[in-house]
């Protein structure tokens, strides 16, 4: 069976231009037919009119846009300093889409043609998705064993039940099994249950990771790479249980800038640093693409 890409975007109007970015940098890297879901929270129409510039960049690519209302986002509520009512949105994939479905977040950079994510074999999993490499780490350096008390390590302890804590995953590159994930009733229903995710220190991602517990395929760090360093995520894994397809050489598909430092917001000069190089790479990116659509230029913001 031919499995057509299918990515979604999910924004609101603080994150739009950064998550146009996103949208360009896929719709450069795909080589498949492929349809691009850009749902939006709160956006205005010359929001929505800005989407339109991008539409035929990439013949391939068929963009849906859909509007999210606040009752579709009943229950969401912010969580910390970054995660929006929003971001709660990808909850709602299987809800509204069917097939296998690819989950991006808004601050990413796509550096690879990303179809070939769609053929992997989930092995009866639900999801697919990366370790989370601030976990990882902390887990290789025995944060979560000497500091078994600390508020975070209770929680993961908690939400994760059974499951080791180095089991945890970032939920900015999600693939989901939406026909699969229907099929578990009890799953399915939690998983829109965003007055629950909105409990969680980390919001969606703490829901998902307490949800799908035994459920996940997990992906070589290639497809979410920490600010660039999926080596050294390599590496920090191999010292767990972790399966042949994470821990070998993979050139990178995506670069995951993840938490409040953002790329667009400050400047690298480290050229010997993974992290700066990575910043570096994206602010050339983003310089090339404000020359070729001025009006969505948003480098420098903050």
């Amino acid at each position: 069976m031919t499995i057509t890409p299918t990515y979604v975007l999910v924004t609101d109007a603080h994150m739009f231009r950064p998550t146009m970015f996103t949208a360009y940098r896929l719709l450069t890297q795909t080589a498949k037919t492929s349809i691009l879901h850009f749902w939006g929270s709160g956006l205005d129409e010359s929001d929505w009119s800005l989407l339109d510039q991008l539409v035929g960049l990439n013949p391939k690519v068929q963009i849906i846009k859909r509007d999210i209302s606040n009752l579709e986002l009943q229950g969401a509520k912010h969580v910390g300093s970054h995660v929006t009512p929003a971001a709660m949105g990808r909850l709602l994939i299987p809800s509204k889409l069917n097939g296998r479905v690819l989950y991006l977040d808004g601050d990413l950079d796509v550096v690879g043609d990303l179809s070939e994510i769609f053929e992997i074999d989930l092995r009866q999993s639900l999801i697919a998705g990366v370790k989370d490499f601030v976990v990882t780490r902390r887990n290789h350096n025995k944060f979560f064993d000497k500091n078994r008390k600390e508020p975070r390590t209770v929680e993961l302890r908690s939400l994760l039940s059974d499951g080791p804590i180095s089991s945890y995953i970032n939920s900015g590159v999600l693939l989901m099994d939406t026909d699969r994930i229907k099929e578990e009733p009890v799953i399915y229903e939690r998983l829109s249950d965003l007055h629950a995710a909105s409990k969680w220190s980390m919001g969606d991602q703490d829901h998902i990771n307490n949800l799908f517990q035994g459920k996940i395929y997990y992906l070589n760090p290639a497809w979410n790479a920490s600010w660039g360093r999926s080596i050294e995520h390599r590496f920090l894994l191999r010292r767990f249980k972790s399966h042949t397809d994470e821990v070998k050489y993979k050139n990178n598909k995506i670069i995951h800038f993840h938490g409040a430092n953002k790329p667009w917001k400050r400047k690298a000069w480290k050229f010997w640093k993974t992290y700066d190089r990575s910043i570096i790479s994206y602010r050339i990116q983003l310089k090339k693409y404000e020359k070729s659509f001025p009006m969505l230029a948003f480098s420098g913001s903050h």
